[in-house]
């Protein structure tokens, strides 16, 4: 699922995720910077949620990188 933001001039995507596996979370990143590229941003969030609720995995799984130019920012969410 995606979430598109426009405030005037400024245009932003989440994408919304379920944590499976490391490769498929891996893969949801190099496929959002893809999008955000075709989307011409530079950036893009990833809301991914991980059934756990300690703090120290979902701040293993959060974080920021860049992938062909655009930044992939991670923030992992707990629920359970």
């Amino acid at each position: 699922m995606d979430l598109h933001l426009n405030c005037g001039t400024k245009y932003a995507i989440i994408e919304v995720k379920s944590f499976k596996t490391l490769a498929k979370t891996e893969l949801a990143q190099q496929q959002a910077a893809h999008y955000a590229k075709r989307l011409s941003l530079n950036q893009v969030t990833i809301a991914l949620f991980v059934p756990v609720e300690d703090e120290d995995v979902l701040n293993e799984l959060s974080g920021q990188r860049i992938i062909d130019g655009v930044k992939v920012f991670v923030s992992a969410i707990g629920w359970v």
